[in-house]
């Protein structure tokens, strides 16, 4: 994350970035609610089934957008 954060350009965007993050990750309910752990999990997790992370990543827009 911290490298992620790093490369953020805009002020506004660095405030945001883990609020936006956070619920993101709170939607894969990954067993802890601090968010550098989160982030960890699903790092780890997404190295290992890419697929996985891609899915998560497409739940959670239609979920989003959607309501389902």
């Amino acid at each position: 994350m911290t490298v992620f954060n790093y490369a953020l350009k805009s002020a506004e965007t660095k405030r945001q970035y883990p609020r936006r993050l956070k619920v993101f990750l709170d939607f894969l309910d990954l067993g802890t609610d601090k968010l550098e752990e989160q982030a960890k999990i699903f790092l780890k997790r997404a190295r290992q089934d890419p697929l996985w992370a891609q899915n998560s990543f497409m739940d959670f827009l239609s979920f989003s957008l959607f309501g389902n």
